[in-house]
């Protein structure tokens, strides 16, 4: 199910996504730290609060015993800087070592704000001659086990004026901060510039900390022999998919002559549909591309509740989360789950935070393709939330309306919760 799940992907164009702005948090990962005679890593971190502690733990690539490093102490005034793992973790094993770095709280019981200070990451890996690529500290939340890709991936020989062009790609499981030791698996597949799959879909074994090479994944996959240009790395999690251990992966193009790389972090395509949602995304219910809500919020062992309107001038308020600017669509749905029509009974009409009518209105069930604006125009240039109030046409009058609401976003937003119900109004 799983290999023809990700032959089927191929088709599928998805776009990539640079790294995050949002680089301050309490726990981070840099996906690979390395110290070798082929390169060295130099690492800067710095914090938001007057004086932070934390503790750097190496996990070795080979799945063993994690290194815990001393503990270091960070101001808001500069960075802390090393110029190698070595001095950042002075009881590395002798000879070459590479693995993931994490960077996490040193907590006592102080103030309630002191277990959540915030930090931030960056790090250059160099060969001898100084070139190389940085590797930012990402933070844990952000790798789970949805489906991802790594695009822009080369093998080419070496030929008169070009060196070899060879792509390594690495792919491990999240160490785990409880203590957890789960093993899992993974399909890796590889597909040229025109979506077919180059040589055959390979399955790998993962353990937590543990980083698996795949030096030239042309080779690793069996893909033709001979030049390849602007492939793409798929992977994913045999099923079943949710309640997995998260991934991290990464590839280099690497030229073979002066061994200067650059760095691809995996980007989540599709993640395992958690609630309300479809596929496409991350595995982040705050950053849904698709949402389908049909009933309110509900603890476990309870029923959940369905959105419904009864007889009588009533409303409902649902508040969604979005990130502009960006182009939203929404449409409420009929008790079977079809768009909703006139005759259906409902309509609808989006808010901002400051209460201005952006979309919809009396009569309107859905709308299409809203421009939210630029950064400037909405929430003083943050992200905000925004009111999609539902309320009663006049058809229908003495039936109960159940009801849903899809939306669907570029960069994600929230299921869309009801927060006022049955409010004894009708405002449009």
């Amino acid at each position: 199910m799983a290999m023809a799940c990700l032959l089927a992907i191929w088709l599928i164009p998805t776009p990539l996504r640079a790294q995050a702005t949002d680089g301050f948090h309490t726990r981070l990962i840099f996906p690979v730290v390395v110290d070798s005679a082929s390169f060295t890593q130099s690492f800067y971190l710095s914090t938001l609060d007057a004086t932070t502690f934390v503790v750097p733990t190496f996990y070795p690539a080979d799945g063993g015993e994690p290194l815990v490093c001393p503990m270091l102490g960070l101001t808001a005034a500069y960075s802390s800087t090393r110029s190698s793992l070595r001095l950042l973790c002075p009881a590395l094993p002798a000879g070459s070592q590479f693995g993931m770095l994490t960077v996490t709280p040193w907590i006592d019981n102080g103030p309630i704000g002191a277990a959540s200070q915030l930090v931030a990451g960056f790090s250059r890996v160099s060969n001898a001659a100084g070139a190389g690529f940085a590797v930012e500290a990402q933070p844990w939340y952000a790798f789970t086990s949805a489906f991802s890709s790594v695009s822009g991936l080369t093998r080419r020989a070496a030929s008169s004026g070009q060196p070899a062009l060879q792509s390594n790609c690495f792919i491990g499981q999240m160490p785990s901060a409880s203590g957890l030791t789960p093993t899992s698996t993974a399909w890796v597949a590889l597909g040229d510039a025109l979506g077919n799959t180059l040589g055959t879909p390979i399955s790998v074994a993962l353990v937590p900390g543990k980083l698996v090479r795949l030096l030239d994944v042309f080779a690793a996959v069996g893909a033709p022999v001979g030049d390849h240009a602007n492939a793409r790395m798929r992977l994913g999690p045999d099923p079943p998919y949710s309640g997995r251990a998260g991934f991290v992966a990464f590839c280099t193009v690497q030229d073979n002559t002066s061994f200067n790389a650059d760095f691809r972090i995996a980007k989540a395509e599709y993640g395992a549909c958690l609630a309300n949602c479809d596929w496409a995304g991350p595995m982040d219910v705050m950053a849904l591309r698709s949402s389908n809500s049909k009933a309110d919020l509900s603890l476990p062992g309870e029923s959940a509740r369905p959105f419904s309107l009864p007889p009588g001038d009533f409303q409902d308020t649902h508040v969604f989360y979005f990130r502009h600017p960006d182009t939203v669509s929404c449409e409420l749905r009929s008790a079977i789950d079809q768009p909703a029509t006139y005759s259906n009974g409902m309509e609808m009409r989006l808010l901002d935070e400051t209460g201005n009518v952006l979309a919809g209105g009396s009569g309107e069930s859905r709308f299409y393709g809203l421009f939210l604006g630029d950064k400037e125009q909405r929430g003083g240039g943050a992200n905000t939330r925004y009111y999609l109030q539902v309320e009663r046409n006049g058809e229908l009058a003495s039936t109960t309306l159940d009801y849903g609401i899809v939306c669907t976003s570029g960069s994600g937003h929230t299921p869309g919760d009801l927060v006022r119900r049955l409010t004894p109004i009708d405002q449009f």
